[in-house]
């Protein structure tokens, strides 16, 4: 089993969801995923995973931002992080150092060892 991380923009931009399925497609019914529970890229993800075609667990990470406030993504993001995953996808936009909750999430997967990869435009 592989533990994937997924984490990304709030936009729907069509080439990075076309690049968040060309990775669930080589993920298989006993890989695991795990994601924010955003708009955009992560609500991709689950409905990729959900898809009866591919049938892959996932554990969505939501915010919870009426109790943490501005806190709750940077919260969310290190639950995500202390899964453990193997390797995380990161889909940021326009890019990396403008995408504030992805740049957080990566730069807690490559302090921890977390191979990651950023896939951007």
């Amino acid at each position: 089993m592989v533990k994937y991380l997924f984490t990304g923009t709030r936009r729907n931009i069509p080439q990075l969801l076309e690049a968040v399925e060309d990775v669930i497609k080589t993920c298989t019914k006993t890989d695991f995923v795990i994601h924010g529970d955003a708009t955009g890229i992560d609500r991709h993800v689950e409905k990729m995973c959900k898809n009866k075609k591919y049938s892959i667990p996932s554990k969505k990470h939501t915010a919870d931002w009426k109790t943490y406030g501005r806190f709750a993504g940077p919260k969310r993001n290190s639950e995500m992080v202390f899964e453990n995953p193997n390797v995380c996808f990161a889909f940021p936009f326009p890019s990396l150092e403008q995408s504030i909750g992805t740049r957080d999430t990566v730069r807690k997967c490559v302090e921890r060892g977390i191979f990651t990869i950023v896939i951007t435009l």
